[in-house]
């Protein structure tokens, strides 16, 4: 089926970026994609992790160790990945989904912890202004940074489906610090669809669609 996005990665990502002062999809991204999405009992596809500026172009990631994937079942066990997951010469972290034979929807899910962004201070500039970040702005004009490099530390989450069989159901909850929980099976969505989801962050919860 060729290279697909994880459903809600994109958007997981997005939320997880409201956390800190300075993080949202158009600047930052952090994605899963699957070489299938749906697969037959006990079969295998590649899958690829990716943090960048402009998707689908990573920048490099930190060692393979530090950005952790896991896989749980349907039924909620977790499953270790087929092989050791490992950085390609893009900047993408890869591994192998490991096959399954439960059938049902299987949650792929990875975690990026403190990632550093490097700015210029013209970069940081552009990018607040870009992102309509007035309250920062205003903070750094008021203790006179505009000309001052700047760091931004990054978390992000992503999750992908894929659907073992052709039986689909709601995934389980993987217990992240903020995750999108579907309220629907998301394999059966189609463009131009819409489906129900909960945000469930230590800051709360909400629902929408």
């Amino acid at each position: 089926m060729g290279r697909q996005v994880g459903l809600l990665a994109q958007v997981v990502a997005a939320l997880a970026g409201t956390l800190i002062i300075s993080a949202s999809l158009n600047a930052h991204e952090f994605w899963i994609m699957m070489s299938a999405p749906q697969l037959a009992p006990a079969g295998t596809a590649a899958l690829s992790v990716g943090f960048g500026e402009q998707f689908p172009f990573p920048t490099p990631l930190p060692e393979a160790g530090e950005v952790p994937i896991r896989v749980f079942s349907p039924s909620g066990a977790a499953i270790p990945l087929r092989s050791r997951s490992q950085i390609t010469p893009e900047g993408f972290l890869a591994g192998t989904f490991p096959g399954g034979t439960e059938a049902g929807v299987y949650v792929v899910d990875a975690s990026l912890y403190a990632k550093a962004v490097d700015y210029t201070a013209a970069e940081f500039q552009d990018y607040l202004t870009r992102e309509r970040m007035s309250s920062a702005l205003g903070f750094r004009k008021a203790l006179r940074e505009e000309t001052r490099d700047a760091r931004e530390i990054v978390t992000m989450f992503a999750k992908a489906f894929v659907r073992v069989g052709r039986i689909g159901a709601v995934p389980q909850r993987i217990q992240t610090r903020m995750e999108l929980v579907t309220l629907t099976d998301p394999t059966v969505v189609r463009v131009g669809s819409s489906f129900r989801f909960r945000v469930l962050s230590t800051m709360g919860d909400c629902q929408t669609r």
